[in-house]
């Protein structure tokens, strides 16, 4: 089993689709930039089987939707940047 870490760039001048990298191992979780056109996030992923591609978690990640910061202040515990592998995946909705 292994983690990795995942960057979420959301620009919000001319389109509202995310894109999704790896980021650095070192990074810190939670909103690590932000200006008037986009937020950079980085979350991480645990409990990754060994066999599975960095790429699959990355294409599972950007068809995830989580709703764990809506109307919450980044401070609140509620608002989480870390899943399990098994939590996420096309469909899934992290509330």
């Amino acid at each position: 089993m292994r983690s990795l870490k995942l960057k979420t760039k959301c620009v919000t001048a001319g389109t509202n689709l995310p894109t999704v990298t790896l980021q650095h191992p070192q990074a810190p979780l939670g909103v690590n930039a932000v200006n008037d056109h986009s937020m950079v996030i980085t979350d991480e992923i645990t409990e990754i089987p060994d066999d599975v591609a960095a790429a699959s978690i990355v294409a599972a990640w950007r068809d995830t939707c989580n709703m764990t910061f809506l109307g919450r202040d980044e401070s609140d515990p509620a608002v989480r940047h870390s899943f399990r592998f098994s939590e996420i995946g096309a469909g899934r909705i992290i509330r």
